[in-house]
């Protein structure tokens, strides 16, 4: 579980580059089924690479939606790929990460 505490990984890498050096996203919202949700972090993550705002990005790329789409599915063959999480093991899974995420934003 040690490697999903990425506030303990950052707080090494910011002793080394500035907070607005580091773009920390939500995997949740870059496979977000909602296509608004996606396109609005992959702009985010554009934008950050690009020295740019999000709004320039979505100005100069928004006629392209093509541009802001990830291949979400799990292309992997495996027969015991899990496909749903039992909604118990969510919650304390996420209850366990909580005050480490809530430093990451």
């Amino acid at each position: 579980l040690r490697k999903g505490l990425y506030q303990l990984h950052l707080s090494n890498w910011l002793q080394y580059f500035r907070r607005e050096q580091i773009l920390i996203l939500n995997f949740e919202t870059l496979v977000s089924s909602k296509p608004n949700v996606r396109r609005d972090a992959l702009q985010r993550l554009a934008a950050f690479l690009l020295d740019t705002t999000p709004e320039a990005v979505g100005r100069q790329y928004g006629q392209h939606p093509e541009l802001f789409t990830l291949d979400t599915r799990n292309k992997l063959s495996c027969t015991r790929k899990v496909t749903e999480l039992p909604c118990a093991f969510f919650e304390d899974y996420s209850r366990n990460y909580e005050p480490y995420n809530r430093n990451l934003y």
